[in-house]
């Protein structure tokens, strides 16, 4: 067994505490770095199974002109597009505002924002988590973070404001799969229960069956974006949420190598009569530090790999505190259920950052 090495098991064997400690701290950041990432993989998957998606019945879509632009979507396009040789339906998606009357029948600071499903089963858009998509009339579908905040199920009564101002009753028939925005809660209504909500209906695309994609654009007028199903399901995710609780892995590991470092520091100055001796025998510095730095190393790769391993009970852990705290019902994703174990991307990742930092740490106190 080489010199150095026996000097490292010696350590372990007289002050175990500290020759761990090392190990311990990195555990702790990597299991921090790992739970965030896990945990973020979590909102995005939940964010993105949540977003409405174009039936699969739909040829192509005629959506919102691009940013510097005057032109909006309107019933007209939706006539025009209507026209159109080939084409056999163009319904205008709309969304509108409505109160919900849910604390004590009082309406909340923050209205709600209403998707209208046509009355066409195989043309909704928003994916269901509990119950089915409301009926055209006197039924809603609502957002599962207002569902969870208020303890509302599929088949409850809520109130909301007609066109006057009036309380309406209305049923929740299901609990949507996608969360509330930014606070704002998100419902689904249908076509008769939307008109009797007042306010201006917003278009927000056309869904077109049949029709040629040249003469839908050309009919739809210049600004607006015509693309088929398949290019709008072809388009990345959003991953906005994704760098959300990276701040806080960063600031476990950036003192999980402080307080690495520091130990380091303690465990060399202990051995350095065993060096200074092992100099005076003849031993060189440079295997020494090498040595030294590999010990490092295999901490890394030891705490690494722990601290991927809970990493995932972490990330759990979290998401129920957030749940607690209402943190969850900012971020618009309550009850997630991150995975309990990493993948091998995530492993490597943990194994790989606690290897370069534990060496990291070691440089300076191997010296």
């Amino acid at each position: 067994m080489p010199t150095s090495l026996r000097l490292a098991v010696a350590e372990f064997r007289n002050r175990p505490g500290r020759a761990v400690l090392p190990g311990v701290a990195l555990v702790v950041g990597v299991a921090c770095l790992l739970a965030a990432l896990m945990l973020s993989d979590a909102m995005v998957r939940a964010t993105n199974d949540g977003a409405p998606a174009v039936p699969a019945g739909v040829d192509l879509v005629v959506r919102p002109p691009l940013f510097g632009s005057d032109a909006a979507l309107d019933q007209a396009t939706a006539e025009r597009v209507a026209k159109v040789p080939g084409v056999t339906l163009a319904q205008p998606i709309r969304e509108i505002r409505v109160d919900l009357l849910l604390d004590g029948g009082r309406a909340s600071d923050r209205r709600a924002t209403a998707d209208i499903e046509p009355d066409r089963e195989d043309l909704h858009r928003v994916p269901i988590l509990e119950g089915r998509s409301p009926g055209p009339d006197g039924e809603i579908a609502i957002d599962r973070v207002t569902a969870y905040e208020h303890g509302l199920k599929p088949g409850a009564s809520v109130k909301v404001a007609d066109a006057a101002g009036r309380p309406l009753d209305v049923v929740v028939r299901g609990i949507t799969k996608r969360g509330s925005l930014g606070e704002e809660p998100m419902v689904v209504v249908g076509e008769r229960l939307a008109a009797k909500l007042g306010g201006t209906p917003r278009v927000e695309a056309v869904y077109v069956i049949g029709g040629d994609r040249a003469a839908v654009a050309q009919a739809a007028g210049e600004g607006f974006p015509v693309d088929t199903r398949a290019a709008i399901a072809a388009e990345p995710p959003n991953n906005d949420l994704a760098a959300v609780l990276l701040p806080f892995s960063i600031l476990a590991l950036a003192t999980s190598v402080f307080v690495a470092s520091a130990t380091y520091r303690a465990v060399y100055a202990q051995r350095q009569r065993h060096t200074a001796l092992l100099r005076c025998l003849g031993a060189h510095r440079g295997p020494l530090v090498w040595a030294n730095l590999s010990e490092a190393l295999l901490t890394g790769v030891v705490a690494g790999a722990v601290g991927a391993v809970l990493g995932g009970s972490v990330a759990w852990l979290l998401a129920r505190l957030f749940d607690g705290t209402g943190l969850s019902s900012l971020l618009g994703a309550v009850e997630l259920s991150p995975a309990l174990l990493p993948t091998v991307g995530q492993l490597v990742i943990g194994v790989v950052t606690a290897a370069a930092l534990s060496a990291f740490a070691a440089v300076r106190p191997a010296l």
